[in-house]
């Protein structure tokens, strides 16, 4: 898979819109123009809920139904997964956001995922270091910081190649610690210059 073109497609319809329309991209929250994804507030924290598919829209509407919670969700005027988009979408999202306090994180994960919905938890700091599946692909990373004199756990690869493995190698740099290199060597600046510029407090 090409990194370039994973990067591209984050950015979606976004360059497109701007290109042939001339249109400014503008913060949408959840409200996406293909999709409904959303962190909603349930009884221990917070999960991840999608209607990706029209399947998800459908299943979530019955299980909200089945718990009496579904309000006038039922109505024909919402079966289309892209009602959420439109004029209804805060009612919608009232909705739902007093079901899903009724329910746990695992709860909404599990019974999506059964169904094949790309639901999640959404874990807490100390989580995601105790989970599991992170532990066994070693990705958090103790780092040593002489500079501070304590040693750090870092966030490790985001992926791993099998020729062409990598290593977090460094602690994360210090504020000035690479001035020399990037505005000397890189740039051209004098020690005079460089002086002149911290005395300004501009490095």
């Amino acid at each position: 898979v090409s990194m370039q073109e994973a990067v591209a497609a984050t950015t979606e319809h976004v360059n497109i819109a701007y290109l042939y329309e001339g249109t400014p991209a503008v913060r949408c929250g959840f409200r996406h123009g293909g999709q409904f994804v959303a962190t909603w507030k349930c009884k221990d924290g917070y999960a991840s809920i999608t209607t990706n598919t029209q399947q998800a829209w459908d299943d979530l509407r019955a299980w909200m139904a089945e718990d009496g919670m579904a309000g006038d969700l039922m109505d024909e005027k919402y079966n289309n997964r892209f009602i959420l988009r439109g004029e209804h979408s805060s009612h919608i999202e009232h909705l739902i956001e007093a079901w899903a306090l009724g329910h746990t994180r695992n709860e909404i994960a599990e019974w999506g995922q059964s169904r094949h919905h790309p639901w999640g938890p959404q874990a807490t700091p100390e989580e995601l270091l105790d989970n599991p599946q992170l532990r066994e692909r070693d990705f958090f990373t103790r780092v040593d910081h002489p500079e501070l004199g304590a040693t750090f756990v870092h966030s490790g690869a985001p992926y791993k190649l099998a020729l062409s493995p990598w290593k977090l190698r460094n602690a994360a740099p210090t504020i000035g610690q690479y001035n020399a290199e990037v505005y000397g060597s890189e740039l051209g600046l004098s020690i005079e210059e460089m002086e002149a510029l911290a005395n300004a407090s501009v490095i």
